[in-house]
């Protein structure tokens, strides 16, 4: 289900965004709609990365590692 929303936006912004999308074969509400589930994605993202940090407190490696030594192949 969709929903219309109000937003307000410089112009000018407007106008390039528009221009962008058309140049693009693609409608300004797709590029929004892209954009917004790109924004939530990334906060979940960044979410999981904070989960996983906090499982992973307790691994050390016992010592602190030189350069040269975490840059051997």
């Amino acid at each position: 289900m969709s929903r219309n929303v109000t937003i307000r936006v410089d112009e000018g912004l407007l106008d390039r965004a528009r221009r962008r999308a058309e140049s693009q074969n693609r409608s300004l509400n797709a590029v929004m709609e892209r954009l917004l589930l790109e924004y939530i994605q990334d906060s979940s993202a960044a979410e999981e990365y904070q989960r996983l940090m906090s499982c992973l407190s307790h691994v050390s490696s016992g010592r602190r590692y030189t350069r040269e030594e975490m840059n051997e192949r």
